[in-house]
């Protein structure tokens, strides 16, 4: 039987992606694409359900934003450990 769940690696990119989308925004003037997305890596399953993102420019100019992506979760001992990290690259639209 098939699921429509979606793994949760897929909905950890999707996180990640659309918190690197607002850092891009907030980077760039006028409106953004997605380009590329590479060095993506999942570390390991969360061990809890709080997760955190942090997103920040890496490098950029007028046409172009590349965000670093990072998802944070802390462990069953509570120290904080990187779950998922990637690079979102977006363009901008004329």
């Amino acid at each position: 039987m098939l699921s429509n769940t979606l793994p949760a690696s897929l909905t950890l990119l999707t996180l990640m992606a659309q918190a690197a989308a607002e850092r891009a925004t907030r980077a760039c003037q006028g409106s953004l694409m997605l380009q590329s997305c590479s060095d993506i890596a999942f570390q390991s399953a969360p061990a809890t359900r709080q997760i955190d993102f942090e997103a920040w420019p890496v490098r950029g100019d007028d046409a172009f934003v590349t965000i670093a992506a990072f998802a944070m979760t802390r462990d069953a001992n509570g120290v904080q450990r990187i779950a998922a990290h990637g690079r979102f690259t977006f363009t901008t639209i004329a």
